[in-house]
């Protein structure tokens, strides 16, 4: 667990040095509900870390989360 979170702050650091001063928009977390394997893992408590993780890398993009079933009303619960 502890390793994979190192993963993905390693990747947002990635990213975001290569895309340094050109990141105005950005989808943080993709599908959290739909494909939630990750936050099964994590606990989706762990996504407020993540979204502080980009923020501290992109301090001035606007930063969203991506998932269908919060507008169609099919979200799941497991």
């Amino acid at each position: 667990k502890a390793y994979l979170m190192k993963r993905i702050r390693e990747h947002i650091a990635a990213q975001t040095t290569a895309y340094r001063g050109k990141i105005t928009e950005w989808e943080v977390i993709n599908e959290p509900f739909a494909q939630n394997d990750l936050w099964k893992i994590f606990g989706y408590e762990a996504m407020a870390d993540v979204f502080r993780s980009a923020r501290a890398a992109a301090p001035t993009a606007h930063l969203t989360i991506n998932d269908y079933p919060a507008l169609d009303g099919a979200a799941t619960s497991d």
